[in-house]
């Protein structure tokens, strides 16, 4: 493992809608969307049609930060629980372990080639898949980075990362959304610039590679990988909108709504750059994880 210099020390640890048939009202969209409800009395980890209903429980009940993802081909899921990352066939079966974390691990994500998994632990991590036991894993970023998403030919991944800002004798906390090469040579560039007024969390990279959907401050926004351009795509005062993914086809997100007094979040569909359209519901309680063009 090297240091690398700069503000983010960048140091990468990895294991690693579609039309129907042409007739009067157009099909919804395809491929299936994993979503978890962790909450008391939750489905826990399901598969849904992205156009709602068939429902396929995985017979996993997993903590939120397990956040499981559909590799490539989807034939395959993977998770984090407890000190390690797990994955299993698409229906929840033949569980195989992957790698133990440095610290608990959260909020794995399949490399696009499949090959590695990437997680969330004080640093970005991430490791091979398929290597010999007692493997290592490496580090893609510096402490302080809380979330993450490779981009779509797995050469650099966006980070969140909280770094200090203003006087030296009394900094501020911010958290910024940074570009870097995933193989944690070098930090590319920062690409916000908010301060203390903007508070990123989750973020998924577009299918196409040019846009970030990111969760903050409630609402969902869309973000120019060239430019830094922001765009509020939701602004509601009253309802919580979180974990934005994107559909396979970059036309839609996929999201968790949560309206003022509920205590779950609906898994909502929205158009992915559209400001006046507000979504619909799929019919599920809890936040989506994943999206899988297939079955």
């Amino acid at each position: 493992m090297r240091a690398v210099p700069g503000i983010l020390a960048l140091s990468l640890a990895f294991v690693l809608v579609q039309a129907g048939p042409a007739d009067a009202t157009p099909a919804g969209p395809g491929g299936r969307i994993l979503v978890l409800d962790d909450s008391a009395g939750g489905h826990g980890v399901v598969s849904v049609r992205a156009r709602g209903g068939d429902v396929r429980s995985l017979g996993l009940h997993l903590p939120a930060y397990a956040y499981p993802d559909y590799s490539p081909d989807g034939r395959r899921v993977t998770y984090a629980d407890s000190w390690s990352v797990y994955t299993v066939k698409a229906d929840g079966t033949d569980r195989q372990w992957v790698l133990d974390g440095p610290y608990v691990p959260a909020h794995p994500r399949w490399s696009p080639d499949g090959t590695e998994v990437g997680f969330e632990a004080v640093d970005i991590w991430a490791g091979a898949v398929a290597a010999p036991a007692g493997r290592q894993v490496y580090t893609v970023t510096g402490r302080g980075s809380l979330t993450f998403d490779w981009s779509p030919d797995g050469r650099q991944i966006a980070v969140v990362q909280v770094w200090e800002v203003g006087d030296p004798w009394d900094p501020i906390n911010a958290r910024d959304i940074w570009i870097a090469r995933s193989d944690g040579s070098m930090i590319a560039r920062r690409l916000t610039d908010r301060a203390e007024t903007w508070d990123p969390y989750r973020i998924a990279w577009s299918p196409n590679g040019r846009t970030l959907a990111v969760e903050a401050l409630g609402d969902l926004w869309s973000i120019d990988v060239r430019t830094g351009a922001m765009t509020n795509l939701t602004a509601t005062a009253d309802v919580i909108e979180s974990s934005p993914i994107w559909s396979p086809d970059g036309r839609l997100l996929a999201f968790g709504r949560q309206a003022a007094g509920a205590t779950t979040p609906q898994v909502w569909l929205r158009p992915a750059q559209s400001r006046g359209d507000t979504g619909r519901g799929v019919g599920i309680t809890g936040i989506p994880t994943s999206w899988h063009r297939g079955f």
